[in-house]
């Protein structure tokens, strides 16, 4: 008898601890006897701009929820209704982090993020474990449109009287360095340079003429005896002309000195 009531009893404390140890440790994707709760920073951007979510659960029984525990964030609602935008691990104090950003194709106005613990069967959130927060997209700012820079020509005289044009740039314009060559004309013996400048500044030179060679007109007369200027030059033709003559009058006087001595001679003889 004494046998019959020993095995009853212990029957009964074994069931009583198998309900205590399932009680105490509760599987993951049922209900926790906790708060879940989900802050997004900042609470407002333009579409896809990146902002952070972290998930917290309190009090911190990490029995319950152990470190490493995947948690997943989800965009205007929990899957299978909402998009997925990742997960995150959490650490020793319950927590999870997760750095993402908003859907390219979003909406302006004010959208739902969530947090929570999936269930492993399909994903969705566990009982108790899903946290809601909002986040605001931004009207994006309208585009300023830009100035389009444009060039306003002016003409600069070169040296020749033709003007060279060049475009003086605005309105946030790179300046382009252009400019023109003068062409020079010159007549018999000389020289002429042209110049003009635009942004950049060119010059040419031009040069045309003939050089004379005999006797040619002033300031110089080409000779025998090299280039000699109009004063020497008559000087020296003066003086030609008067040897010349000297040498005529000698000749003139030496022949009328023989015609005397002839007709001297002729008269002796005649006596």
């Amino acid at each position: 008898m004494k046998t019959h009531i020993s095995v009853a009893v212990r029957g009964s404390l074994a069931a009583a601890i198998a309900v205590l140890a399932q009680v105490a440790t509760p599987t993951i994707g049922h209900a926790l006897p906790t708060i879940a709760s989900l802050t997004v920073s900042p609470s407002h951007g333009q579409a896809r701009s990146t902002f952070t979510l972290t998930y917290q659960q309190t009090p911190c029984v990490l029995s319950q929820l152990p470190q490493g525990t995947e948690i997943r964030f989800s965009w205007n609602g929990a899957p299978p209704a909402g998009q997925l935008l990742g997960s995150a691990l959490t650490n020793s104090t319950c927590k999870a982090t997760l750095v993402t950003a908003s859907p390219a194709n979003a909406g302006v106005g004010s959208h739902e993020v969530d947090g929570y613990l999936p269930i492993p069967q399909d994903g969705s959130p566990a009982t108790g474990t899903q946290a809601t927060a909002s986040y605001a997209v931004d009207v994006a700012p309208t585009a300023k449109p830009t100035a389009s820079p444009t060039a306003r020509a002016t003409a600069t005289p070169g040296a020749n009287g033709t003007p060279a044009a060049s475009a003086n740039p605005s309105a946030g314009a790179t300046p382009v360095p252009s400019g023109s060559v003068g062409a020079g004309s010159g007549g018999s013996g000389s020289n002429n340079a042209g110049s003009s400048n635009g942004n950049g500044a060119s010059t040419g030179n031009g040069t045309s003429g003939s050089q004379s060679t005999g006797f040619g007109p002033p300031p110089y007369l080409g000779t025998p005896l090299g280039l000699l200027s109009v004063p020497l030059t008559f000087g020296f033709i003066l003086l030609l002309l008067l040897l010349v003559i000297a040498l005529l009058l000698w000749a003139m006087a030496e022949r009328r000195r023989s015609e005397k001595a002839a007709a001297a001679a002729s008269r002796q003889k005649v006596a």
